[in-house]
């Protein structure tokens, strides 16, 4: 629930993420003083609900996409948060009275990082089609970025894959 998941938010988070941050304004628009604000999506979505491995906040904590988050770390977060934060993305990022979040339906999502397996970067699994476009396709090991929408389901679509 997001009352598990709130402290951590508000101590390590919101002092940059919310509109009194310490950097002027929330980078990227992120704010994650709220439930709300923690799913709502700009550019790119932060949560997808019941999909750690597509949602930006969880592969910021982790280093899987840069910066690793806290921008001010090391240190890091502690593991028991990360697992937290994650356990709750993967629960469906519930409000503290246990409300279902959203699936953000043609959401966003950028990845950069390994292909680990066919369709898969950094374990992150999308799927592709005859729409997805296919640019340089890097070799499983190799250096990726993935382009996708999210879907009703709450997966990926790659609309975009390439080697980086």
């Amino acid at each position: 629930l997001w009352s598990d998941v709130e402290p951590i938010f508000l101590k390590v988070c919101a002092k940059c993420h919310s509109d009194n941050s310490k950097v002027g304004g929330p980078p990227e628009g992120l704010r994650l003083d709220t439930w709300e604000h923690a799913l709502a999506a700009d550019e790119r979505v932060a949560v997808v609900p019941g999909n750690p491995e597509m949602s930006e906040i969880w592969r910021r904590i982790t280093g899987l996409s840069d910066p690793r988050m806290p921008y001010d770390g090391p240190p890091w977060l502690p593991e028991d948060d990360i697992r937290l934060i994650r356990d709750w993305i993967a629960q469906g990022a519930r409000a503290a009275d246990g409300t279902a979040a959203p699936i953000p339906v043609g959401a966003r999502i950028r990845l950069r990082g390994i292909l680990t397996g066919e369709n898969e970067i950094d374990g992150a699994r999308f799927t592709v089609d005859g729409s997805t476009r296919l640019d340089d396709l890097p070799a499983i090991g190799g250096e990726a970025e993935m382009r996708g929408e999210v879907q009703p389901d709450g997966t990926v679509l790659a609309t975009r894959l390439r080697d980086r």
